[in-house]
């Protein structure tokens, strides 16, 4: 093991990172009798040939190519949908392919007969990138976004952490009535409505408000270029912050009428609230570094929330924790695969010459696959809970 590190790091032009395979055989533990050792060597030697294919990816191909991006772009929730288990809440079998055809950096099973035909304004693509980032008609991109949402929300709150989703009112009262014409309602009056208001735990204060911005990203050079250094969903997650300052000094400007040069109230009270919690979801499964702190945070509390509910002492045990970072993570993953599937997969009805019989047929197939997918769920659910439909006597004659 030592050796193969040796090579790792000779290819990589570094030296040994610091761990037990630096040491020698006898030194190896430091004097650990746990069993750990091991562990920490296999942890030490993964992340050496981590390295290793990333750079050689980066040597050997494009980098301008789908694998080079999906390389350098995924991580832990990338794949973890494939430990999940069948169910109602899973994939179809149209959408199962276009995931394991994401994951594999394979062309779309669902766009390979419909590559250079038109949609919108662009043409398909053999990925079905061009479908994604295309604007049509359907509402296609706030679905995807309001089911990853409510994903979060209900992992959230399974977590015992209290949140708000789409959180209406937080600036309004900084806004004055008559500082808005009869036309200018509703979502104007709000200033600015984050997707989620969250009280999470703080190590001096106890618990903490912070503000959350959701958002999920298409495959499109203005986010996955390939010479940005850093992963896309963390650099569209930087850049929530400066989105909501601008929003704020917007607002201040045009509806309260608030001096350029100086701060207005909604962007004074954005900055006592902090920074913006970006949870950004990329096109390969992938989440911004914002997303895996969430997951460490909801593991804690709903452990912790176990460890009271069963009279034992906080703190458990590492296996614990794991087996529910492990779950949260695969219900995201999940999540985020499934959104980015459907999304594409429900645009492709639109794919083509405008016939207007054609488009009929799609539509009622999509709405037949729909119903028949919701009674493949009510069935399993009626045999999994095992309730029985029909009982003996249960049917008067009389």
């Amino acid at each position: 093991m030592k050796g193969k590190a040796e090579k790792c790091s000779d290819f990589l032009g570094q030296e040994m990172p610091f761990g037990p395979l630096n040491e020698t055989l006898e030194c190896a533990g430091y004097g650990i009798t746990d069993g750990s050792t091991r562990r920490s060597a296999m942890k030490q030697i993964e992340e050496l040939r981590g390295a290793v294919l990333k750079e050689f990816v980066s040597r050997c191909s494009d980098s301008t190519s789908r694998q080079s991006k999906a390389l350098l772009n995924r991580d832990k929730l990338s794949t973890s949908w494939l430990l999940c288990l069948p169910g109602p809440n899973g994939l179809s079998n149209a959408a199962f392919s276009e995931g394991m055809a994401l994951a594999l950096c394979m062309p779309s099973p669902a766009c390979r007969d419909r590559v250079g035909l038109k949609i919108g304004r662009r043409v398909v693509d053999i990925y079905g990138d061009a479908v994604q980032a295309e604007i049509l008609p359907g509402d296609h991109w706030r679905t995807r976004h309001d089911k990853l949402k409510m994903k979060l929300s209900s992992l959230l709150s399974w977590s015992k952490i209290p949140t708000v989703t789409e959180v209406w009112g937080t600036f309004s009262h900084l806004i004055p009535p008559q500082s808005l014409s009869k036309f200018e309602s509703g979502r104007a009056r709000q200033a600015l409505v984050p997707d989620f208001r969250i009280e999470l735990p703080h190590p001096t204060e106890g618990s903490k408000l912070a503000l959350a911005e959701l958002k999920v990203m298409s495959c499109c050079p203005t986010w996955y270029s390939s010479n940005a250094g850093v992963k896309a969903t963390d650099r569209r997650a930087q850049g929530l912050q400066t989105d909501y300052v601008r929003k704020a000094k917007n607002v201040d400007q045009k509806i309260i009428g608030v001096n350029p040069s100086e701060r207005g109230p909604v962007e004074k009270h954005l900055n006592e609230i902090g920074e913006i919690i970006g949870l950004c979801f990329g096109a390969f499964g992938e989440a911004s570094q914002d997303v895996h702190d969430l997951v460490e945070i909801m593991a804690e509390s709903r452990l912790r929330f176990q460890m009271q509910a069963t009279g034992r002492p906080e703190g458990g045990s590492e296996n614990e924790k794991g087996i529910i970072v492990n779950q949260i993570r695969r219900t995201l993953s999940m999540a985020a695969i499934k959104s980015q599937v459907e999304c594409l997969l429900s645009k492709l009805h639109q794919v083509g010459p405008g016939n207007k019989q054609l488009a009929k047929r799609r539509d009622f197939a999509f709405v037949q696959e729909e119903k028949m997918k919701r009674e493949r769920e009510a069935q399993w659910i009626r045999k999994i809970e095992g309730i029985k439909m029909i009982r003996k006597g249960a049917i008067r004659t009389e």
